[in-house]
């Protein structure tokens, strides 16, 4: 609401559509990518953290979120990759499969 009317409000059970910023789907995503090439290509590891971050502060920087939202959308992010890792089998310490000749 605060981009369209500049008013700030909290209204988790009355949402209308579009007005729905919790947890930030953007932060979700990106943190979401980020956690999976985090375990499967660690040398970029730099990179996954630096993308995630400039999101996080832009949608902080633009206005569009609160900073609780943003939390919450990298904790959802980071929970999916997690998860979907766990899943498909593959642990902390493994490295991504090398081809062999």
């Amino acid at each position: 609401m605060w981009i369209s009317n500049g008013i700030y409000e909290f209204l988790p059970f009355h949402a209308g559509v579009g007005q729905a910023s919790f947890p930030s789907g953007h932060t979700a995503i990106v943190s979401a990518f980020a956690g999976i090439l985090w375990q499967r290509l660690p040398k970029l590891r730099i990179l996954w953290l630096v993308l995630t971050v400039a999101v996080m502060i832009g949608l902080w920087a633009a206005n569009w979120h609160w900073v609780s939202d943003i939390i919450a959308g990298l904790a959802l992010g980071l929970l999916c990759a997690k998860t979907i890792g766990q899943l498909l089998g593959w642990n902390a310490t493994s490295a991504p499969p090398t081809a062999k000749c």
